[in-house]
């Protein structure tokens, strides 16, 4: 495939499965053997991909996700998006404030056969946390 066409099927999974709410179509956009690398949360599959997003859909009932821009080279696309939601429900045991509350991220997937096969994600959880006023520790480095 083009470094246009895998563009394009990248941005489907923004558009139909977020913005569309299809979750069905995350069978047709990544592939079985699916794994995902995450800063955050480690590595996952697709069941928990599909399991994260379903309980999204059903905790977060007004969002919007905004693809910010895309480079594809070879088999991978790069996507930075921003997915903004109204605290509605709580998240980490707050009292939700009824605000839009934006996270922003990026995306490297790796593309084969015309699905993702592979992705690493980084996404700005720090920035919600602090949003809601809550406090971000480090854990002290005994090398100082």
């Amino acid at each position: 495939m083009s470094s246009e066409e895998n563009k394009r099927l990248a941005r489907r999974y923004y558009d139909e499965v977020f913005t569309q709410r299809k979750l069905a179509a995350l069978e047709d956009l990544f592939a079985a053997d699916f794994i995902g690398r995450s800063a955050s949360a480690g590595t996952y599959t697709l069941a928990e991909m599909r399991r994260i997003i379903a309980q999204e859909h059903e905790d977060i009932p007004h969002d919007e996700t905004i693809v910010e821009e895309q480079l594809a080279e070879g088999d991978r696309v790069m996507t930075r998006w921003r997915y903004r939601w109204k605290h509605e429900r709580s998240i980490f045991g707050e009292t939700p404030s009824g605000e839009w509350l934006t996270m922003e991220g990026v995306h490297v997937d790796r593309l084969a056969a015309g699905k993702i096969v592979e992705r690493w994600e980084v996404k700005d959880f720090w920035g919600v946390v602090t949003r809601l006023g809550g406090q971000v520790g480090f854990a002290q480095d005994e090398h100082t």
